[in-house]
């Protein structure tokens, strides 16, 4: 995140706006952000006199060294599959056959001798298909993971709402992705469908991502979790990365000191925001503490904000931007609080492929009064949906 400190630091007009204002760039800050920023604070104002800093360094405990926050990112999204732990460890060795661009390079035979001889883990190239299925369905942006280009728009096409358009875009990128270029007329004719709607599936199949690996590498910086809640024995202990600073008591008038004050109280609510936000979760998120992605509960943003008592424009930049370290790993806040998309999906899909293993018979009716039981606003067609894309990924 591109931060002008000094910019932040000296506010001289309309000080009640710019205060606000301040508070709101200092809850966007990242963890790195805030240090270099209280840093440069006890530079610039001559009032401040020291300040205190709670930062933990970040350490990724995920079973297989990557160096770069673009396998991080990927090794996290990992930690919320609905796999064993054998599962897991075949797919972070996956992710580090994955290039730049997203695509998995896997040789399947040599990768089968890798996890033999490395991890001792024996395995068929059959089950590591399976794994590859997983792992596509889960990992975002859609498309990570893909082993060719009509694989990879095939996944992002699934992801889109199922219309008669999204369905001719499959079966074209799927068919004759190479004509899609200069022989619309001939597409057109092969299947028989009208010169606007051929238009439409082409137009859908142009707007996808052909390397949805880079949108990983353009927010490869890690940062430090803002929060880390620990389980000791039955007792949950959270803890956040904080800072603060000491001003001088001396001429209380002087713009400076006011400036160096608003600048304390600031970070003195960011300090208590954090900390609320952390409560706030473990309180409506201990089962997934306890037990797992499959137990998430998706939250919502206005009752965070009632709770924590402040606008919601002052928490949004935070939740976006900040991560979370809980005894199920690392994960970005934001996932804690959407609807029925990213993560809560994921444990829509959870659910189901739970439901499949134990019964592979089960109706699509009863799997939707079991998501709606769990809370899960689903309909029966997503649930068809759902059933049906699982189903083929653990055949």
């Amino acid at each position: 995140m591109l931060i002008n400190m000094k910019n932040i630091l000296r506010l001289h007009e309309q000080p009640q706006a710019q205060i606000n204002n301040q508070l709101m760039t200092i809850l966007s800050m990242s963890t790195e952000d805030i240090d270099e920023f209280v840093d440069l604070a006890s530079i610039e104002n001559p009032f401040i006199i020291g300040s205190y800093k709670n930062i933990t360094n970040f350490s990724s405990h995920t079973g297989v060294a990557y160096e770069d926050g673009y396998k991080k990112n990927i090794l996290n999204q990992i930690n919320l599959m609905p796999m064993d732990n054998q599962d897991k460890i075949i797919a972070k060795h996956l992710a580090h056959n994955i290039n730049n661009e997203g695509f998995l390079t896997l040789d399947i035979e040599v990768f089968l001798n890798k996890l033999k001889f490395e991890c001792g883990l024996l395995t068929t190239s059959c089950h590591i298909r399976q794994v590859v299925a997983i792992f596509q369905q889960f990992i975002e942006p859609i498309g990570v993971g893909a082993r060719n280009i009509i694989e990879c728009f095939t996944l992002q096409l699934q992801e889109k709402i199922s219309s008669d358009v999204q369905k001719l875009a499959i079966k074209v990128c799927q068919n004759h992705l190479h004509l899609i270029d200069n022989k619309q007329c001939l597409l057109t004719s092969i299947y028989k469908t009208s010169v606007f709607a051929m238009q439409s599936a082409v137009r859908l199949i142009k707007s996808l991502d052909k390397k949805p690996g880079l949108k990983l590498l353009r927010n490869n910086q890690v940062h430090s979790p803002s929060i880390t809640i620990i389980k000791k024995g039955n007792i949950f202990n959270i803890s956040a990365n904080t800072a603060s600073i000491y001003v001088k008591n001396d001429n209380l008038k002087d713009t400076n000191y006011q400036l160096a004050n608003n600048i304390k109280r600031n970070i003195k609510i960011r300090n208590n925001i954090i900390l609320k936000v952390g409560q706030y979760i473990l309180q409506h998120q201990l089962e997934f503490m306890q037990k797992g992605p499959t137990h998430l509960k998706p939250l919502n943003i206005r009752d965070l904000c009632n709770y924590l008592n402040i606008h919601k424009s002052l928490i949004n930049n935070f939740i976006e931007i900040s991560s979370i370290k809980t005894p199920q790993g690392i994960f970005p806040i934001r996932y804690f609080f959407k609807k029925l998309s990213h993560y809560s999906i994921s444990k829509v899909k959870n659910n189901v492929k739970m439901l499949l293993i134990k019964n592979r018979n089960i109706s699509s009716e009863d799997i939707t009064k079991f998501l709606q039981k769990e809370g899960l606003k689903v309909s029966f067609k997503l649930a068809s949906k759902y059933k049906n894309e699982i189903s083929q990924s653990i055949k």
